[in-house]
């Protein structure tokens, strides 16, 4: 029941802090803000750009091209190799008239020049999905063979530039956890020093409990609990930011792709959770160090 009393103290006097120090609070609340919306703002671009790319891997497939007036019996020889190929998880034949009407849905104009079958100027190709995970290694393997073979014209398999892409991403992650730590240390001085301030305007309360034997934590507990509540309401400030941006967003942006890339969902339940960790720790560790030794507070009500 004591300990029960005791936490009830510390939020009580946290929440007297806020409102006794509405200045101090606020600008300390600005900066571990700033600091959980970049966090917060990196992992909402990053999400959704991995979405993305996830969805193109799952959709990727090997073009193989065929060459011109091939006989039906060498697209059988074809098709017999590629059901001999353990990597191969589907295929499908896609003839001259499926490739031009495919055309023709993504540029309608084609439409007018209405070819003839014969006078068709695509050749059959091959659409090829691999079996997941993907191993460069056997993929690259896997081209050298269909090059060999004398029915194929080219083979089309731009895997490399998703790579790339995965490999900027990570980059774009580094720099943001970077500025993260950064304006972290920033949020975590500034914590510490307002609460320190606030601590020194209260100087004889806490030298008067100390000389009565107040135990260190019962000290600390009311500047920890203060900066508890600060990096809480950063970081519920810093998700509805987030929100507001992500609104704002979806409604500027018409590109569906481009939408898709940048804000196509909000930041999981977990995200937001992890977010408001973050900033109670970085609020209640500036609490706690805030006060320094206990010890260098015992006289100072004589100062």
């Amino acid at each position: 029941m004591s300990f029960l009393r005791l936490i009830l103290f510390f939020i009580r006097e946290g929440l007297l802090g806020i409102t006794r120090h509405k200045t101090l609070n606020f600008f300390a609340l600005f900066i571990v803000s700033l600091s959980l919306f970049v966090l917060g703002f990196s992992r909402y671009i990053t999400l959704n750009i991995y979405n993305v790319l996830s969805g193109w891997e799952e959709s990727f497939e090997l073009r193989v091209i065929l060459k011109d007036s091939i006989p039906s019996n060498e697209i059988n020889k074809i098709i017999s190799f590629l059901k001999e190929k353990p990597i191969v998880d589907s295929f499908k034949v896609i003839t001259p008239k499926e490739a031009l009407s495919t055309i023709e849905k993504i540029s309608p104009a084609l439409k007018s020049l209405s070819f003839k079958e014969s006078e068709n100027p695509l050749p059959y190709s091959i659409s090829i999905k691999l079996k997941k995970p993907i191993d460069e290694n056997k993929i690259y393997s896997f081209l050298n063979d269909l090059k060999s073979l004398k029915e194929v014209d080219e083979t089309i398999f731009d895997w490399q530039w998703l790579n790339k892409l995965k490999g900027y991403l990570k980059f774009l992650t580094f720099l943001s956890w970077l500025l993260f730590v950064a304006l972290g240390v920033a949020s975590l001085f500034t914590v510490t020093s307002i609460i320190r301030i606030i601590g020194l305007s209260r100087k004889d309360e806490i030298s008067i409990l100390y000389s009565l034997g107040a135990t260190p934590i019962a000290i600390r507990g009311p500047f920890i609990t203060l900066g508890v509540i600060i990096g809480l309401l950063s970081s519920v400030f810093a998700i509805l930011i987030l929100l507001f941006v992500h609104i704002i967003v979806r409604q500027m942006i018409e590109d569906p792709i481009i939408l898709e890339l940048l804000s196509g969902k909000f930041l999981t339940l977990f995200d937001q959770f992890a977010l408001v960790i973050v900033g109670v720790i970085l609020g209640g560790s500036g609490g706690f160090l805030s006060l320094g030794s206990i010890h260098e507070w015992k006289y100072s009500h004589y100062i």
